[in-house]
């Protein structure tokens, strides 16, 4: 027979093990359960415009026009499209505006068959500071505005199969691009655009331009096809038949510009001088990798005229050019061969 002690001991075992064989209370007494709020989670959004009248009576209303789809994208987070079930061309009152920022709101307008007016009287579109967008097979035509007919750009956007033609601006005619803006053109025409500087494009910021074509394009004073103070890369594409009454019937680069044009072509530009590309201030232009500039016209310069700055032309022919005065191909005070 156990001694007390003994049964003392054991009782102590049973004790402590029966307190350890109990489930753990989850929480103290008097502690409140609290819900922890998750993070906002954008669920992307598809807006399908079904007329070509433009009307802004709200997107539940009646139809959904394009003004509508824009304003209910510019307020729904996550990456939206915009698709069209009409075709033809929607006639705007006022421009159209991107408002919503950062990289994952991008906005995707897929506008096969779609023309946008602004009846040559407003700009067809503004995109914000930090807004992300793309335009895919859209055209944008006949807008008119002080700065960027076409297109007003802050922010980063794509343009992709798509065309920017007869808009008319003082200053970028087709597209004004701020320092702050970012633009990639890609299987795109720019073309019929008119402005007293940078008939086609002006340029502060940064711009690519692949596989594209800027042509017919004119100015009242310089840079009939494109204007450029910032970086622009143009590869496999074409700079044809536009025209300047004064300066840079092709292009135009000032300031610190620099523009490089990268297995290219600038061909049939006329101006008063520099019928092709005319470089001055700070600013660097690059022909590299087979540019052929040629069939450019102008009084003095005819293919290229460098009135200050930098050329480099690396593996590229500069042929055919025409100056009534001084400089066929040239007018230059440095020009870099390699």
């Amino acid at each position: 027979m156990l001694n007390h002690h003994w049964r003392r001991a054991i009782q102590a075992i049973i004790a402590n093990s029966v307190r350890k064989s109990r489930p753990a209370h989850s929480r103290k007494h008097g502690t409140r359960l609290r819900l922890q709020e998750l993070e906002d989670r954008a669920v992307p959004a598809t807006f399908t415009v079904n007329t070509l009248v433009d009307e802004n009576d709200g997107i539940n209303v009646g139809n959904v026009s394009l003004r509508e789809a824009i304003a209910a994208a510019n307020t729904t987070l996550g990456a939206d499209t915009i698709d069209f079930s009409v075709t033809g061309t929607i006639n705007l009152g006022s421009e159209l505006q991107l408002t919503e920022t950062g990289a994952s709101n991008i906005t995707t307008i897929n506008g096969t068959g779609i023309t946008v007016s602004g009846n040559n009287a407003v700009r067809v579109l503004y995109v914000d500071s930090n807004v992300h967008a793309t335009l895919n097979n859209l055209t944008i035509a006949n807008g008119r505005a002080s700065e960027g007919g076409g297109i007003y750009n802050a922010g980063t956007i794509t343009i992709d199969n798509s065309t920017v033609s007869d808009n008319s601006a003082d200053f970028g005619g087709g597209i004004y691009n701020t320092s702050f803006g970012t633009i990639t053109i890609d299987g795109s025409t720019i073309s019929g655009n008119s402005a007293d500087v940078g008939g086609g494009l002006l340029n502060n910021g940064t711009i690519t331009i692949d596989n594209s074509t800027v042509s017919d394009n004119s100015a009242q004073n310089s840079a009939g096809g494109i204007a450029n103070s910032g970086t622009i890369h143009l590869n496999l594409s074409t700079i044809t038949n536009n025209s300047a009454d004064t300066v840079g019937g092709g292009g135009y680069n000032f300031g610190l510009g620099t523009f490089t044009i990268n297995n290219s072509t600038v061909s049939g530009n006329s101006a008063n001088d520099a019928g092709g590309l005319f470089n001055t201030d700070f600013g660097t232009i690059n022909l590299t990798n087979g540019t052929t500039v040629s069939d450019n016209s102008a009084n003095d310069g005819g293919g290229v005229y460098n009135n200050s700055g930098t050329i480099t032309i690396d593996n590229s022919t500069v042929s055919d050019n025409s100056a009534n005065d001084d400089g066929g191909g040239f007018t230059m005070p440095a020009v870099r061969l390699i």
